[in-house]
């Protein structure tokens, strides 16, 4: 249960970043936290995980997330934005002007083969199998065994 603010009134804690709660639970000024799995691994955390069909974890339920939106605060005073439930997912790339494409290019192999998917795994991330592109004729040669289109 959320203990809520020092002055004994319950409500919503809410922090620009999800990290952020960590300190409050660790000093027990919070009983819980809405945090991705990987935190809660990471830090030792006990968690209850949610089904694949509302945690936004799989692309599976990409259209069923899609059915939910939550109204945020925009970014001028005053307003707001509706925001769709997608997937979460991270992406990466190499940058054109990368100062050494050579090494980016070992790091993304690493990331998308075999080691890099137990790393991932082994820290609450679990990866997209075969990672997702774009434009496949944009990848590198050395990384297209690892994507799908």
């Amino acid at each position: 249960m959320n203990r809520g603010r020092a002055d004994g009134n319950w409500g919503e804690v809410v922090k620009p970043k999800s990290v952020e709660l960590l300190y409050l639970l660790d000093s027990g000024d919070l009983d819980y936290a809405f945090e991705y799995i990987s935190v809660a691994q990471q830090q030792g955390y006990g968690y209850i995980e949610l089904p694949s069909a509302i945690d936004l974890s799989s692309m599976d339920y990409e259209e069923f997330y899609a059915t939910s939106s939550v109204e945020v605060t925009g970014t001028d005073v005053g307003t707001t934005s509706k925001q769709k439930g997608a997937s979460i997912v991270y992406g990466v790339t190499i940058p054109s002007n990368a100062p050494s494409p050579e090494l980016a290019l070992e790091f993304v192999e690493l990331m998308l083969g075999p080691t890099g998917q137990q790393i991932w795994t082994d820290n609450g991330q679990m990866p997209i199998i075969p990672a997702i592109a774009n434009d496949l004729e944009a990848i590198p040669d050395e990384l297209q065994q690892y994507c799908t289109e």
